[in-house]
């Protein structure tokens, strides 16, 4: 009897032991596969996501098709920062009255 639990905390033991080796040996392969997978699909996404950037604007250059911008807003936009400095010069006369 005592043999028997004997041999059941021994096989126990090498189950446990081979368990861990087995995992580590495979958690390390996936790994390794996954960091060499994403080291040479990443840079390769991003060149293309470039090269088909590029190939946009040059399809926008080519056909002059431009973006449209509020030249209204732009003008507003130069007028407020006038109105600010005028107002800050203002102000500075005003201190050194």
């Amino acid at each position: 009897m005592i043999n028997f639990k004997i041999l059941k905390v021994a096989f126990g033991v090498i189950s446990i032991i081979a368990a861990l080796t087995v995992g580590l040996v495979v958690s390390i392969f996936i790994g390794v596969v996954t960091t060499l997978r994403v080291f040479f699909r990443f840079p390769i996404r991003i060149y293309n996501s470039l090269v088909e950037a590029e190939i946009t604007r040059l399809k926008l250059e080519a056909f002059n098709v431009q973006t449209q911008t509020n030249e209204n807003e732009e003008s507003m936009a130069d007028k407020m920062w006038e109105r600010h400095i005028r107002r800050m010069n203002e102000k500075k006369q005003n201190k050194n009255l």
